[in-house]
């Protein structure tokens, strides 16, 4: 995995990655390269908000179709989906 952690934001909330790919994954926008600075930009005003920091996912390719709210996305593991914070409802594409 490729480990270069950017900021990304969704709406009012900023979140640390462990790359870009999984903060587009996540629905979020890259901001800066490099953690989220502490204190600033997050809705919740605690710079990572409620969520813990993201964890570190394999390039296994085992494809999932995973779900968060109304939305369905395949993702190319379930550690990726989970990461996203999408719950995980079938192995294979969605």
């Amino acid at each position: 995995m490729d480990h270069r952690p950017v900021c990304g934001q969704r709406g009012g909330d900023r979140q640390t990655f462990s790359n870009a790919c999984q903060a587009e994954a996540g629905g979020y926008r890259v901001v800066s390269q490099g953690e989220c600075r502490r204190g600033g930009g997050n809705a919740g005003g605690g710079g990572w908000g409620d969520r813990p920091p993201q964890r570190a996912c394999t390039r296994e390719y085992a494809p999932v179709c995973a779900r968060r709210g109304r939305d369905m996305r395949t993702f190319g593991n379930s550690c990726e989906a989970e990461s996203a914070e999408y719950r995980v409802v079938r192995s294979g594409s969605c």
